[in-house]
């Protein structure tokens, strides 16, 4: 009888696990089509969702987009599964381009201690990001220390020496100014 209980109990968990899983799979395809529709708003939220692991209650993801076929089925392909760091970054990147830079800013500031060579622009963009909350004098040093470790001499370099330039000549006109 013991073994029973023991066995149907590991059984219990091994399917809590599954539908966890199954459930944080869905969130991530939720959020990926979200994403490439430029729904960038519900991809957020699911990208969070499946970022902190837990479950709603809804059982069924509702999907907007979604293309009901008709008795025909095709197969679709694959979703490509995203890293972690993948998903913090892509959470960052929608709230960043719905200008909701409070919520981006933990998510570059995680993502730019990611690998350099998968995520260059991490930086530049937590140092934006700072720019955009008037935080000027933490993104000067976040500018600094994008162009440290950026070697490409692009539009990304070019706008980011221009920040810095600026935020330099926002300071002395705001030092010109008290002094006055």
């Amino acid at each position: 009888a013991f073994m029973r209980i023991h066995h149907l109990i590991y059984s219990l968990l091994a399917v809590c696990f599954f539908n966890n899983v199954v459930a944080q799979d869905a969130y991530l395809q939720a959020a990926e089509k979200y994403y490439a529709a430029g729904d960038y708003y519900s991809a957020a939220n699911y990208y969070e969702k499946y970022l902190s692991g837990k479950k709603t209650t809804r059982e069924k993801i509702y999907n907007p987009y979604a293309v009901h076929a008709s008795s025909n089925k095709t197969k679709s392909a694959p979703m490509v599964k995203l890293s972690r760091n993948g998903v913090v970054y892509r959470v960052a990147e929608s709230y960043h381009k719905l200008n909701y830079h409070a919520k981006a800013l933990p998510y570059f500031d995680e993502a730019k201690t990611f690998d350099k060579n998968l995520f260059p622009l991490a930086g530049y963009y937590y140092a934006a990001t700072l720019q955009a909350l008037s935080k000027n004098d933490e993104a000067a040093v976040a500018y600094n220390s994008f162009l440290e470790g950026y070697t490409n001499n692009d539009q990304y370099r070019e706008i980011d020496v221009m920040a810095i330039r600026n935020i330099q000549f926002a300071s002395a006109q705001l030092g010109k100014n008290a002094s006055a």
